[in-house]
This record gives C-alpha cells, sequence and structure tokens, in this order.
C-alpha cells in the first residue's frame, strides 16, 4: 500500500468520483480475517469522503455479521488511527442522517466515525465508517 493519508487515499491530490462510485475491496495478505470494501474518493460539502465497510463472510446469520462488522472496524481503525477520540457529528461534513456515531477516530488528515445504521423500508442494519478530509 502506498504511503498516503488513510488507507492509501490521497485526499489532496487524488481523483474524485462525481458519479456511480465504484466499491473496491480491501485487506492485509498478512491477516485475511477481516475484508474491507472501500468506495472511491467522493465529494460532499466541499469534503473528499470514502465509506468503509466489512465484506460479508460466507455461512454466518446476520447477527453475526453485524457483530463483524462493528468489530471489524474497530479493528481496523485502531489499527491504523490508533486511540478513540472524542470527535461529535458537527466536526464532520459528510455524516448521513438517521445514523449514530460509535466511535471516532482522527490523524493529522483524516477523521473517521463508526456510524451505526437501524433497519428502515429502504436499508438493513448495519455499521460502516465514513472517513474525510480534514
Amino acid at each position: 500500500m502506498r504511503e498516503r493519508d488513510f488507507l492509501g487515499v490521497n485526499w489532496k491530490n487524488g481523483s474524485v468520483t462525481l458519479a456511480n462510485p465504484k466499491t473496491n475491496c480491501i485487506y492485509n495478505i498478512l491477516d485475511t480475517h477481516y475484508e474491507f470494501l472501500l468506495t472511491d474518493t467522493q465529494k460532499l460539502n466541499k469534503t473528499c469522503y470514502i465509506k468503509i465497510q466489512v465484506s460479508n463472510s460466507s455461512n454466518i446469520t446476520e447477527t453475526e455479521y453485524l457483530k463483524e462488522q462493528e468489530a471489524g472496524l474497530k479493528w481496523l481503525l485502531k489499527k491504523y488511527l490508533g486511540e478513540k477520540s472524542s470527535l461529535t457529528a458537527s466536526d464532520f461534513k459528510t455524516l448521513p442522517e438517521d445514523t449514530d456515531i460509535v466511535e471516532t477516530y482522527e490523524n493529522s488528515t483524516t477523521l473517521v466515525a463508526i456510524l451505526h445504521q437501524n433497519a428502515d423500508d429502504m436499508h438493513e442494519e448495519c455499521y460502516y465508517a465514513i472517513a474525510e478530509s480534514k
């Protein structure tokens, strides 16, 4: 992985997808316990961001997958960004509505929030992270 701002993303000079962002799978070849899905870099409110999800493992229940999502995101962010921070929703510019912040992390270039989304008519219950440029 190239030395960039966070997970290979280059907030300052990287490309931004304007429509139909693609999702790419990333994992550590030395530790394949978790696989992550990252969207292309997008922009909202003049701020670049990506969405990070835990890839679904086969043969596990929906309840197990929900726990796996939360655990995987916490593992990833602690590994690459260190300890949790005390950021709030007002510190972010790209968080979707109708989600709850579970934990936040940051470094010199990036803010990240793990979000919990309850099930509704349009979405299943899930955990995912939004990483945005500072």
